[in-house]
């Protein structure tokens, strides 16, 4: 009797999947979606609410101001009414936790980009992740929500298109930096920044290939995405408002995003280390040395950054990650690493932990906390029950959040410097830090109502002044209104 030969039966192996090695990069995303998750306490975003919610309602982008007393109709440019429609849209679906999830998403995303950008240039899984995590923990300061983290994602993308042109040779891949710089030209003033990168890799690209024909394509580029940043609702104009609002002098005087680094404050302290690591390692590890591209990439970013804290974000993307790839000539990091089921788990719990621990502070009454620990919200809410009339005098850095907490009443200002100008804001500067006497301002505004912190210069005269009335007061807001009204 014959008998049917069956192979031998092989022993069942688990084989982990190799993709599990790119849960190092996962958990640096999912830590910036953490470092996200918190009330926004961006001043600005008060204003770029109330205009988004006034674009859906009238379907077009104003060309004049309408929220404040002291330039009601003059020419205003709003260059971020893509980002501002987006966020007015998702605050009336699900209302302020819906702008965090997105900020956290927009975060995550850039976070993950940079990741992959390391990975795409050789640099070890694990040093890749440091590297993301060297760019959140930079990124940070800035991370809240405000049209600038459409920048941060942009920026990302840009690098990881060119890096991937720069290694394929293929200009395929430079034509997805239209819709993008579409897109960032839409939503924030730093698409200038598209040009300027791609300016970055052109030189590096000459420089490093002496391909003198490459000029005349990367020419074409750079005129391509300029071409492009014209679709938008005012064309030109857009650009004449980016020289125009980096020329003010107010912005460089008083606002700090526009100043130089301090590195005297804690939240500086970031920077001035990975500034330290990045001039360190090639001085005394001349193995650590950049190629020629990213070496240009880190000078440019590191001048940028030392002028003016508004291309922080900048640096943060393009110039921190660079540390990491100092670094992977280290013998002692591996090329490669696989990690064990263990291992996996215990950084896939690590992740959960890192969303689960921020979601408190998004509580209602934590958030509601600690929003009165940064805006007058009980003042407004004083204001509101006494009906108190306008016209309104309010400190600068408040009056994107009154155009949402108090829309009765009409700002004297806020941070729209470009619309304000130089001449008014060192005007009301002056009052408001008693240069000169603020009365003069005050009855030019016929302003009835006055909001200010209540240790301010201009709160201390006007306590001494028999035409006004102190009638609120607690440790963040005082409230003063003409005595006779």
């Amino acid at each position: 009797m014959s008998s049917l030969a069956l192979p031998a039966a092989r022993p069942l192996t688990l084989r982990w999947p190799r993709a599990a090695a790119v849960l190092p990069g996962l958990l640096a995303a999912i830590a910036a979606a953490a470092a996200c998750l918190h009330p926004s306490l961006d001043s600005d975003l008060g204003w770029h609410l109330r205009t988004g919610q006034l674009i859906l309602a009238t379907h077009q982008v104003p060309r004049t101001d309408p929220f404040s007393h002291t330039r009601l109709g003059a020419p205003w440019v709003d260059n971020e009414w893509l980002w501002e429609s987006g966020v007015a849209a998702l605050h009336a679906l699900a209302g302020p936790l819906a702008l965090i999830a997105a900020n956290a998403l927009l975060g995550s995303l850039a976070i993950g980009l940079i990741y992959l950008t390391l990975r795409r240039r050789a640099v070890p899984v694990l040093l890749s992740a440091a590297g993301s995590c060297l760019a959140l923990i930079n990124l940070v300061p800035y991370a809240d929500v405000r049209p600038g983290m459409v920048g941060v994602l942009c920026s990302a993308a840009f690098v990881l298109i060119l890096d991937q042109h720069r290694r394929s040779g293929q200009w395929r891949w430079l034509l997805a930096l239209a819709p993008i710089e579409v897109l960032w030209a839409n939503s924030h003033g730093s698409y200038v920044l598209g040009l300027v990168l791609c300016g970055i890799y052109a030189v590096a690209s000459l420089w490093e290939r002496r391909e003198w024909r490459r000029l005349q394509t990367w020419a074409a580029l750079c005129a391509g995405l300029l071409t492009v940043t014209l679709l938008n609702p005012i064309g030109f104009d857009l650009l004449k408002f980016t020289v125009g609002a980096s020329r003010l002098t107010f912005n460089r005087e008083f606002v700090q995003a526009w100043m130089a680094p301090n590195f005297h404050q804690p939240g500086s302290l970031p920077l001035l280390i990975t500034l330290l690591l990045s001039l360190a390692l090639p001085l005394f590890r001349p193995a650590s040395r950049l190629p020629k591209t990213e070496g240009l990439l880190l000078v440019v970013c590191t001048l940028a950054t030392l002028q003016s804290q508004e291309f922080l974000p900048l640096y943060a993307v393009v110039a921190a990650p660079l540390v990491a790839q100092m670094l992977q000539s280290d013998s002692w990091m591996p090329a490669s690493w696989q990690p064990s089921p263990l291992q996996t788990a215990a950084l896939l719990l690590s992740g959960a932990v890192l969303m689960l621990v921020p979601l408190n502070t998004l509580a209602p009454d934590r958030y509601q906390q600690t929003i009165e620990k940064t805006f007058p919200a009980r003042a407004v809410d004083y204001i509101e029950q006494h009906q108190l009339p306008g016209p309104m005098w309010n400190d600068f850095n408040w009056g994107g959040y009154l155009l949402t907490a108090l829309p009765r009443l009409p700002v004297l200002v806020d941070s729209r410097t470009e619309m304000y100008g130089d001449e008014f804001l060192h005007e009301y500067m002056d009052a408001a830090t008693g240069r000169l006497p603020a009365q003069q301002a005050l009855d030019r505004y016929a302003v009835k109502l006055v909001l200010l912190e209540p240790r301010s210069t201009l709160a201390t005269e006007l306590r001494g002044s028999p035409v006004w009335q102190q009638v609120y007061q607690d440790e963040l807001a005082v409230v003063f209104t003409r005595s006779g009204n």
